[in-house]
């Protein structure tokens, strides 16, 4: 009996499934009804969405300045994206037939047929006073298609199933996974609390942080804080974990969190994240929650592996947040200063000489990418400089910037002048403090070495300029020993009478070329009276230029170097100068202007 029974419904199901088919194979051949089934529908205007699915269970989202939220059946902020996604596909949405009442009058289970008794979801929509709520029925036979029924509308639709994929079947579907958005939001302040230990970070100017703490305010490197604002705002959920409405915080670490982050706009608060333990057996995954929200959930921490702390924020810059001086005054073995000119140019003053552009250029560049290597101490009272040598530094600049009045005694920023400070009374590293900072630092020695530290380095670093056409002849001195050639022609040189050798004449012609028009890579001696301290010796290489009309210049060229470059003197005014020259041109000295080995 229960066998035919079976049967029965069997039979019953494929007649109706076949009724079905039947129907939806005529209609769609003979009306097609309205282009769009919610013609009213606008979609920036609808301020509220409720899907309630077969199973009773209903999602809400509403729109309150431009925000979506959900609302049923958590409070949490809803994923926008998706929200509108269903909108604009309920709006875009073509009706390929329209099944109308009267044929519907002449199927009285119709209801039932099409899905509408327990229908797959109900969605409705409300825009001011307009209201709207469409019924999604079951699939058509073949299954690519879907029933779709509005109320107030008699007839019913037969859309593309695609719409489906637009409606939630849970809550988590339509909940925001982006942590922190900050879209339009303005914010001056972040709040870090690492393992207990907090500081502040505030901006300053345009694009200028500085870290607060309870007992000193280092700079920030911008850059660092533009790069944890974007590794918070990459953060997705990876698991909403079920809503209670009082969580056990500790069990999530989150009662005491490892690490909270916060962001204000003055004295306003915006919104603190909280990250807590990790789950079991992943320390790649931390338990997180927004503050005053009871959902916790899962994300990935490896992005901010380990935990953000105060040092990874400071700027390791020494002149980090400087804007490009307007005048330097320098207190070393003289005391001068470097004034900028409207032309771009720079003075030396009160000694009113033209300064090298090049020379300036390099000090300028030296000052701005000069690094911090240690921060030795973060606050260091006046009392406590003379252990760093700072009580009395060897070298100080003090750099003025330039005002909005273009003064030398104001920034755009309003701070006062800047004065750097450095004690160079050790070889192995340069105690360096800033007088608006309370720390002592640590810079390279060999970057402070390349600062002027009196007036005459900054001078023009041009030596001589001659043409080739009026170099007559070179002699050579080394190790007690002359060697002459001379000139014949462009590119032209051969053996002076006397002088034993080979002369490669394009080689030699190259290397004088440099040598006629003589500039200094840096000057690191004025006045000297003994070379030796410089690495120079009585058997040095010593080259003289004589020119046609008598004049002759001699360059004198140290076995010593410095930074790579190679050290040469000259005579310039009486003085004895000694100064950095490429290494290239010291390597071609060696090889073509130097007295032969065989008659050493």
């Amino acid at each position: 009996m229960i066998f035919k029974n079976t049967w029965l419904w069997i039979i019953v199901a494929a007649g109706l499934l076949g009724a079905s088919f039947w129907h939806y194979q005529h209609a769609r051949h003979r009306t097609t009804g309205p282009k769009k089934i919610l013609p009213q529908l606008s979609l920036t205007a609808v301020t509220n969405v409720q899907v309630r699915l077969e199973t009773q269970h209903e999602i809400r989202a509403e729109k309150t300045n431009g925000t979506w939220a959900l609302t049923e059946p958590v409070s949490y902020p809803a994923e926008a994206e998706k929200v509108e996604a269903l909108l604009a596909a309920l709006d875009q949405v073509k009706p390929g037939i329209y099944i109308t009442r009267s044929e519907l009058m002449a199927r009285p289970n119709a209801e039932e047929e099409y899905g509408f008794g327990a229908p797959q979801a109900a969605i409705i929509l409300k825009q001011g006073d307009y209201r709207a709520q469409v019924f999604i029925g079951a699939r058509t036979a073949p299954g690519d298609q879907v029933f779709l029924q509005v109320v107030g509308d008699e007839g019913i639709y037969v859309v593309d199933a695609s719409l489906l994929t637009f409606i939630p079947r849970k809550v988590d579907d339509w909940r925001a996974t982006r942590l922190l958005d900050l879209k339009g939001v303005a914010f001056d302040r972040i709040t870090i609390t690492n393992s207990g230990k907090g500081f502040e970070l505030r901006k300053e100017g345009t694009n200028q942080w500085r870290i607060f703490t309870s007992d000193f305010s280092p700079r920030a490197e911008a850059s660092k804080v533009d790069e944890l604002i974007e590794k918070m705002q990459a953060l997705r959920v990876q698991q909403f974990l079920p809503d209670e409405p009082k969580a056990d915080l500790e069990t999530f670490g989150l009662q005491s969190p490892e690490f909270q982050f916060g962001l204000a706009q003055g004295t306003n608060p915006i919104c603190v994240l909280q990250f807590g333990k990790n789950p079991t057996n992943d320390s790649a995954q931390a338990f997180a929650r927004k503050a005053g929200q009871n959902a916790v959930v899962v994300v990935n921490r490896q992005s901010l592996t380990p935990w953000p702390a105060m040092r990874s924020f400071q700027d390791p810059h020494l002149l980090g947040g400087v804007e490009r001086p307007a005048q330097i005054e320098v207190h070393g073995k003289d005391n001068f200063s470097l004034v900028r000119q409207t032309n771009d140019t720079w003075k030396v003053m009160p000694q009113n000489l033209m300064a090298d552009n090049d020379s300036v250029k390099d000090l300028l560049r030296i000052l701005s990418e000069m690094q911090i290597v240690e921060f030795v101490k973060d606050v260091v009272p006046p009392q406590m400089l003379a252990d760093y040598g700072l009580d009395h530094p060897a070298l100080e600049y003090i750099l003025r910037l330039a005002g909005t009045n273009g003064s030398a005694t104001a920034t755009n920023s309003g701070l006062g002048p800047i004065r750097l400070q450095f004690s160079t009374n050790r070889e192995d590293k340069v105690y360096v403090r800033r007088s608006d900072e309370l720390s002592v630092y640590t810079v390279k020695p060999e970057q402070v070495q390349w600062l002027a530290n009196a007036s005459w380095q900054l001078r023009d670093r041009r030596i001589w300029k001659f043409s080739i056409e009026g170099l007559a002849g070179v002699t050579i001195e080394q190790y007690g020993k002359n060697y002459h050639i001379l000139r014949k022609g462009d590119h032209q040189w051969a053996l002076a009478p006397g002088s034993q050798g080979i002369v490669e004449p394009v080689a030699v012609e190259e290397t004088l070329l440099s040598l006629v028009d003589l500039s200094a890579i840096a000057w690191i001696g004025r006045a000297v009276s003994n070379l030796t301290a410089y690495g120079f010796t009585t058997n040095d290489q010593r080259v003289t230029l004589e020119f046609k009309n008598g004049e002759k210049r001699v360059v004198q060229l140290s076995p010593n170097s410095v930074r790579n470059y190679g050290i040469a003197a000259v005579t310039l005014e009486g003085e004895t100068w000694v100064f950095a020259i490429p290494s290239s041109l010291r390597r071609d000295m060696t090889a073509y202007l130097s007295v032969p080995a065989r008659t050493l």
